[in-house]
């Protein structure tokens, strides 16, 4: 309660609650932020990143103008804002995130999670290539609603396999289409 007290802004306050609902360490249960605060806190970068042996890889891009600056899928992730990439995620980006298992936290935290922020404030990379070239490239975050629709595919897809297979895919829960 004294650290809610002490907060000075609305987000700070979230922020707070966030990391309170996290020390619970469960993925079911958490505090999210209303939408008067997704564009200062929630906007991201159209790249998908993942954890891979433990480096961080860009998974997708969706973005042509990163794309054309040689971010590609593929390309690693070394510093986030000039912060090694590893220091940011623990001090910046899991203290956050609700999560029930290491793996549960690690994914959330180096995937969707980790470039999030403000709309208003681009993020630095630092990425190394497959032949060990370092470049930095800033790249524009979007606002939360434009970074789902760039990712969307279909919300399910069905088709047959040989040998009289259904395959069913459910992409998503989270929109109508998919009933």
């Amino acid at each position: 309660l004294a650290k809610a007290r002490a907060t000075t802004s609305t987000l700070d306050y979230y922020r707070v609650l966030q990391a309170f609902a996290a020390e619970l360490r469960d993925g079911h249960t958490g505090v999210w932020l209303p939408k008067e605060l997704v564009d200062e806190a929630l906007a991201r970068p159209l790249l998908r990143t993942a954890i891979v042996e433990k480096r961080v890889i860009v998974t997708a891009v969706a973005d042509p103008v990163a794309r054309d600056a040689g971010i590609v899928p593929g390309i690693e992730i070394v510093e986030v804002d000039g912060v090694p990439v590893t220091d940011y995620v623990q001090r910046r980006v899991a203290p956050y995130q609700s999560a029930s298992t290491p793996q549960d936290l690690e994914a959330r935290a180096y995937g969707w999670a980790m470039l999030e922020g403000a709309k208003s404030k681009p993020v630095e990379l630092t990425l190394r290539d497959a032949s060990g070239a370092t470049l930095r490239r800033t790249v524009a975050r979007r606002a939360s609603r434009e970074y789902w629709d760039a990712f969307r595919g279909e919300p399910m897809t069905f088709r047959m396999l040989p040998g009289n297979i259904a395959y069913v895919a459910l992409n998503t829960f989270n929109e109508n289409r998919t009933a």
